[in-house]
Order: C-alpha cells, then sequence, then structure tokens
C-alpha cells in the first residue's frame, strides 16, 4: 500500500529490539534489519533512495510479551515519503538542491 501511495520516497529508517535473554542481541538485531531490508528491496521491489540501519540493536531488560503471548523480537520501520514534485515548502530547505532540467 505505501509504494501505491506514495511512489516518490526519501528514506526508511529502522531500530530493532532482540528478545530477553537473546545471545548477541545486537548482531540478531543487526541481523533481523538486514533481513528486514533485503525483504523491502529484493522481494517487495521497494526502491528507496536510502535506508538507515540501527548503530545497534536493543535487548529488553525484562521478557516483554507481545499479544500473541511471545516474547518480543521486532524491527520497527519508519517510512520518510518524499515530496511527489518540486513544491514551495523546499525553496527554504538549505538541504534542497533543484532538479536539473
Amino acid at each position: 500500500m505505501l509504494k501505491a501511495k506514495y511512489p516518490n520516497r526519501e528514506a526508511i529508517f529502522m531500530t530493532t529490539q532482540a528478545e530477553f535473554g537473546e545471545r548477541n542481541p545486537s548482531s540478531l538485531g543487526m541481523d533481523r534489519a538486514m533481513n528486514v531490508a533485503a525483504v523491502l528491496k529484493d522481494t517487495l521491489q521497494f526502491s528507496v533512495p536510502k535506508v538507515e540501519l540501527p548503530a545497534k540493536a536493543f535487548a529488553a531488560a525484562v521478557p516483554v510479551h507481545g499479544e500473541d503471548g511471545l516474547r518480543v523480537k521486532r524491527v520497527d520501520i519508519d517510512f520518510l515519503p518524499a515530496c511527489p514534485h518540486e513544491c514551495p515548502c523546499q525553496l527554504g530547505d538549505p538541504l534542497y538542491v533543484p532538479l536539473k532540467q
């Protein structure tokens, strides 16, 4: 649905959380985030100029259970759509670079 609703995409940002007690939570979390990025890019053909992976994974300090009763291990995705065209909202942005005609 996001592909259709937002044809122009600026970036995807990810955070990840390992389950309480998992060994090497940062490594596991990073693996999960890279797998999600691969699914978005390769399987779903979701083109985006920038996919920001987390610097490290977080591990739950205590066991956290989801609605299904299973312990939580997850990757959260924040999606930043881009303007569909060059518009006045970009003119005051110091990082704005006009499209070359």
